[in-house]
């Protein structure tokens, strides 16, 4: 499966390209998807199905991943960045990647709203995070026992969510110190759950 090919490459990490080579090409612009942080000191260049990372202040560079056609890149911060593409019919897959050396995966997860039958494809899936607060440093994902996971960065687990029954987690904000979640079901019905607490 292409999803376990992409995991798979997460640990093939090399430095195909250095700072003077990643440098040069910009320049002369023949690479073409870049991708800058806020401040401009740092960037995401997509070549050839890599994303790799470059800082032009120390002259840094990082191979995130590998083999990903179509991946794509959004800055949350300075320093913290989402990758994001597909993996197949139904399916994306996100890394979180912690400038200059840490990759975050979240757990697949399969969502079942149609297709109940555990020998049947699930409708679709994925193991895009929730929520990426770069400014708290925290992330939530799911977790493959459909429980809902709230870290503080890198991996420090700090509360685990039990959905409502019958309801999947559809996107997660901060708000006043809480975490309001937004639930779904099969009949698109809507509910909002907010969690407070002093964790953010």
């Amino acid at each position: 499966m292409f999803l376990i090919f992409i995991l798979l490459n997460l640990n093939n990490i090399c430095l195909a390209y250095s700072f003077e080579t990643l440098r040069e090409k910009i320049h002369t612009k023949s690479i073409h998807n870049i991708d800058y942080n806020f401040s401009k000191s740092a960037a995401i260049v997509i070549q050839n199905g890599s994303a790799i990372y470059i800082n032009f202040k120390t002259k840094q560079t990082k191979t995130i991943i590998k083999d990903w056609p179509n991946v794509f890149s959004k800055w949350k911060s300075d320093n913290i960045v989402q990758l994001k593409g597909s993996c197949g019919t139904g399916c994306s897959q996100s890394i979180i990647f912690l400038a200059p050396t840490t990759s975050i995966v979240c757990p697949i997860h399969e969502f079942r709203l149609e297709s109940l039958n555990l020998n049947e494809p699930p409708d679709f899936y994925n193991n895009d995070p929730l929520l990426i607060d770069a400014h708290k440093k925290i992330y939530v994902c799911y977790a493959e026992d459909n429980v809902i996971q709230v870290f503080r960065m890198p991996r420090k687990l700090q509360k685990i969510i039990h959905p409502p029954n019958g309801y999947y987690a559809d996107k997660a904000s901060i708000r006043h110190h809480h975490l309001l979640i937004t639930y779904r079901n099969a009949h698109d019905a809507v509910a909002l759950i907010s969690y407070p607490s002093k964790l953010w």
